[in-house]
């Protein structure tokens, strides 16, 4: 796997093009990664650790092969990759969704049988389709679903719901049918749906497809601005340069290289070799 060393706190990383002034060429993050200056994370401070985590589908192909990761709390990860990578294999398995041979540690606690039920509310899974997760009959319901199944009181529980709904705009929509809405409305809903679960880790797939470009804005701004821990599968280079501080790229179910968003996302040897195209904020620099 391709390692990229870590920056120093505070360091800016060139790209190509005319040398970066304060306020020209794209935007660097002014939030310090969690792995900066080379601290690597103890086990104490970690939200997520894989450990040589395999897994085949049913027909045998293999999907994930001896992937290694770790996330700091509080860290945005890129997860990349070209169709096929087993990006939204790796996610199903932070829940316990997909059960391969490794291991997954979540906030210290090893999924297994006995800890799915707290698993489960630490890590909120954005489906790829806000349909997958969407089956109640209105908005309020779906949302009230995972509260209720926490074991809260129904007052508890309309309370924690309105609460979800109100943070991601969607409370007046409350009593709609969730197949009456939008695409977009539909995505809002559904991360309504793992926040009333006042989860920590934040597990999105491809949270920006499908929408328009007004309609990506709102949305990136919605969960860009929510203090969880975050991975973010992606095809979308550009939202993982402008949300993520580390990357770790895709392919063939394996890990194939990882390192600040900074450095990755401007290795265009790299990102051809997997079938990716360097973001447009770093062709345009």
């Amino acid at each position: 796997m391709k390692e990229f060393a870590p920056s120093g706190e505070g360091a800016r990383i060139r790209v190509p093009g005319p040398p970066l002034s304060e306020g020209g060429g794209p935007a660097v993050s002014a939030r310090p990664s969690p792995l900066a200056a080379g601290h690597f994370p103890s086990a104490s401070c970690l939200a997520l650790r894989v450990r040589n985590l395999t897994y085949s589908y049913p027909d045998g192909r293999e999907a994930l092969r001896g992937v290694h990761l770790e996330v700091a709390s509080g860290e945005t990860l890129g997860l990349i990759g070209p169709n096929g990578a087993g990006k939204s294999t790796l996610l199903l398995h932070l829940n316990g969704i997909l059960r391969g041979e490794g291991t997954v540690e979540v906030f210290g606690r090893v999924v297994n049988d006995g800890s799915l039920r707290e698993v489960r509310r630490l890590v909120g899974l954005l489906f790829e389709d806000p349909s997958d997760q969407l089956f109640m009959p209105t908005v309020f319901d779906d949302v009230a679903f995972g509260a209720l199944n926490l074991g809260l009181s129904e007052a508890e529980a309309r309370e924690r719901t309105e609460a979800a709904l109100r943070s991601v705009g969607m409370l007046e929509y409350a009593d709609r049918p969730p197949q009456h809405l939008s695409l977009g409305q539909r995505k809002r809903v559904a991360l309504a749906t793992v926040l009333v679960l006042d989860c920590r880790l934040l597990a999105l797939d491809d949270p920006t497809g499908g929408l328009d470009p007004a309609g990506r804005e709102d949305f990136v701004r919605l969960f860009s601005s929510l203090p969880l821990t975050k991975i973010i599968a992606t095809h979308d280079l550009d939202l993982a340069w402008g949300l993520c501080e580390r990357v770790a790229l895709m392919d063939g179910g394996q890990i194939v290289a990882s390192g600040p968003a900074r450095q990755v996302l401007c290795d265009e040897p790299l990102l051809r070799a997997h079938g990716l195209r360097l973001p447009r904020s770093v062709r345009a620099a």
